[in-house]
């Protein structure tokens, strides 16, 4: 995800960023079971707060826009088009 981002900055300087990048990149996901990470924990409680917290602010940008467009003559509206 990164590596992409941090070579395209420069063309001379891609190759290096590239393999600068691939280097950390394994360093740092091969080694999880052995610091004993053996499962994931998801927390699932926040993740549905923020689901229901996202709809919540959805719904409520949505009503002003919806308003709006009810109130609106039709016929004046296609020809404003």
């Amino acid at each position: 995800m990164l590596c992409g981002g941090v070579a395209g900055r420069s063309r001379p300087g891609a190759r290096r960023g590239f393999q600068r990048c691939e280097r950390l990149s394994y360093q740092r996901v091969d080694e999880p079971e052995d610091q004993g990470v053996n499962q994931l924990s998801l927390p699932w409680g926040q993740m549905l707060a923020y689901l229901v917290g996202a709809v919540v602010v959805g719904l409520t940008a949505s009503i002003a826009p919806a308003r709006h467009g009810a109130r609106l003559d039709v016929l004046a509206a296609i020809n404003h088009v």
